[in-house]
């Protein structure tokens, strides 16, 4: 009967898994390595849990959608959400699409709502666009429960956050997954300030060669007085909610 949200520790990559009040199951990217989203995946799931309701690939870079392939392989899954970007330019994407089938493929539309059960729902509030970079035409998804909001970001930079305000949809969220493992160039000051979050989480690996994440995306999340949480310092990050409260728990916290 509760919301359950799991920012996996997957390296420098992406990889949220949702489980809604009633058991349905969202898996938002699965990071580059699909043993470590495999492991990840065995540790929030009972053993005998053989699939997925939803998958999402934000967008086809491999630190969002690699580890992806071998999960469509491995699981049931009932439908993939995409951005709308062709074949041919990625092979894992490409391996992706294959694995789960041209009938199960869904282009996110900005605005449509996806209900979870149990009173918990994703709303699509951007995807995709003409003239945008691979990055900026991320899905981004805003999961609502009660009180507790999530907006999940991809790696949408400045052009989508731009969009996204420009649109009129549902923007400010409690918990805010920092676009771009917290590149500079994502999670600006009017981003951030439309968001108003109480947490940024911040999904990037430990020692990673970008830099990630950015002292002065840090310093701007720390500005507004988000509380930042971040994979590479405390690994699994997990939310749960009854739509009222929330409890926070971290691999690191459990050391």
């Amino acid at each position: 009967g509760r919301l359950h949200v799991a920012f996996l520790d997957v390296g420098q990559g992406d990889a949220i898994l949702i489980t809604s009040p009633e058991g349905r199951q969202v898996l938002v990217d699965g990071g580059r390595y699909p043993s470590v989203l495999l492991d990840e995946l065995g540790e929030q799931m009972p053993f005998w849990d053989r699939s997925i309701d939803l998958l999402i690939a934000t967008h086809p870079d491999d630190d969002h959608v690699a580890g992806l392939v071998e999960a469509a392989a491995r699981y049931d899954v009932g439908r993939l959400i995409t951005n709308g970007a062709p074949p041919g330019d990625n092979p894992a994407y490409d391996a992706l699409l294959a694995a789960v089938g041209e009938n199960a493929i869904h282009v996110a539309q900005p605005g449509e709502v996806i209900e979870l059960g149990g009173g918990a729902r994703l709303e699509i509030t951007h995807a995709g666009g003409v003239g945008l970079s691979d990055n900026d035409a991320s899905v981004v998804a805003r999961l609502s429960y009660g009180e507790l909001s999530v907006l999940l970001t991809g790696d949408a930079g400045e052009a989508a956050e731009a969009a996204m305000a420009r649109s009129g949809r549902p923007l400010a969220s409690v918990v805010l997954k920092a676009g771009h493992h917290g590149a500079a160039t994502s999670s600006g000051n009017a981003f951030l300030r439309a968001v108003a979050p109480q947490f940024v989480v911040i999904s990037a690996g430990a020692d990673n060669n970008y830099g990630h994440p950015a002292p002065e995306m840090l310093q701007r999340a720390v500005e507004i007085g988000a509380t930042i949480l971040r994979t590479d310092e405390m690994g699994t990050i997990e939310v749960e909610s009854d739509g009222e409260r929330m409890w926070w728990q971290t691999e690191a916290s459990d050391q």
